[in-house]
């Protein structure tokens, strides 16, 4: 899985996560 955000529990289902969640719903991944 080459995925460059990691996409945290709370967040799960979200879809958009970077727009539709709140900060620090997604992680850079490193």
């Amino acid at each position: 899985m080459a995925n460059p955000y990691f996409i945290k529990d709370n967040c799960a289902g979200c879809g958009l996560c970077a727009q539709a969640c709140p900060t620090n719903c997604i992680a850079e991944g490193t």
